[in-house]
């Protein structure tokens, strides 16, 4: 079940929230392949606008909240509370400057077919001695902490209580304002960049970026007086959370058994378990999981040209680096060969 925060904040919500792909000068888009690309969600600038009366000080913070489909839960989710320094005990005359600030809001996940995600930029009004900068410091913590997968053992206990919290803080604040928000579920996910424009800028389009990363209108003017959020959807080639946990265990076993000469343990239990667990992975695209399990593979195949191969005396470990590696250049060059 999704956060109470955003429709919490909904009774000031501004008359238009446009959602708007900026014009990056012909930049290509891709539509992502399921099940067969990893997908990344990243913050490339924001600016919280002067819109307030009165000389308190607020905290600005950019609060998000993805859904993906995972092969081992069904759902995973990811939260990410970032409250920058710029952004910390501020007060009117700090205000209506951009921020540059790239930040990953979701780290490289499979993509399965689905995304649904709330994202907003939050101002939050303090008083000297309250407890809403450490607060939120604590909750971009234990966002920092399980944020390497909802599929972490040790996270799961966490998603519920992050998101708690921030709902609480949502509900209990006086004052507390979306200055700009998106709640939205896509059936096709493209590569693109977006802002989040607290204000109606229909007449001004196209939006583009620039070289500093402010935000211009199509007369190459400034877009100022209001605040907005930049970020970008892109497709990447991996995830570095693959090699923890379960897979992790099983290659080391497999290092174990190597290192004493276990050659049929290896063979018969070993090495099958390790590529189950591959495929099995909810951290893996399933062609990835293949190509990792065959490298592996292959260094047990007594091959020549082989550098490692089961044999104790002379025992030279490998890593999980080195197999992702080795399967990145034997892409690169499939690339290559398809290329020309």
């Amino acid at each position: 079940m999704a956060g109470k925060w955003f429709s919490n904040l909904m009774g000031d919500r501004p008359q238009v929230l446009l959602e708007q792909e900026i014009d990056l000068g012909g930049s290509a888009h891709h539509t992502l392949e399921r099940d067969r690309e990893y997908l990344r969600v990243r913050l490339n600038a924001l600016k919280l606008a002067y819109g307030r009366q009165g000389t308190r000080k607020y905290f600005g913070c950019v609060y998000s909240e993805f859904r993906v489909t995972d092969l081992r839960l069904g759902e995973a989710v990811y939260h990410r509370v970032t409250t920058p320094d710029y952004l910390k005990g501020i007060d009117e005359t700090s205000l209506d400057r951009v921020l540059i600030k790239d930040i990953i809001l979701l780290d490289s996940v499979p993509y399965r077919g689905d995304l649904s995600f709330q994202l907003g930029l939050v101002s939050i009004p303090t008083v000297d001695g309250d407890l809403v900068g450490p607060y939120l410091e604590f909750l971009a913590e234990v966002a920092d902490t399980t944020g390497v997968g909802a599929m972490a053992k040790a996270a799961l206990g966490y998603v519920q209580p992050l998101q708690k919290g921030f709902d609480l803080l949502c509900g209990a604040q006086k004052g507390i304002r979306l200055e700009v928000g998106i709640d939205k579920s896509f059936e096709d996910v493209s590569t693109g960049t977006y802002v989040l424009c607290r204000g109606d800028l229909s007449s001004r389009l196209p939006l583009k970026l620039s070289e500093s990363g402010s935000l211009l209108d199509a007369n190459g003017d400034s877009v100022e007086g209001m605040s907005y959020v930049i970020y970008s959807i892109e497709a990447t080639k991996r995830n570095t959370r693959w090699k923890a946990f379960e897979v992790k265990e099983a290659h080391d076993k497999l290092m174990a058994l190597s290192q004493i000469g276990e050659t049929r343990r290896i063979r018969e239990q070993a090495l099958p378990h390790f590529k189950e667990v591959l495929r099995a992975s909810p951290e893996l695209i399933l062609e990835d999981a293949i190509l990792l399990g065959e490298e592996e593979e292959r260094r047990y195949s007594g091959d020549p040209g082989t550098r490692h191969q089961v044999s104790h005396r002379d025992f030279v470990p490998w890593s999980l680096d080195d197999l992702e590696a080795a399967i990145d250049t034997l892409k690169a060059g499939k690339a290559r060969n398809g290329s020309s």
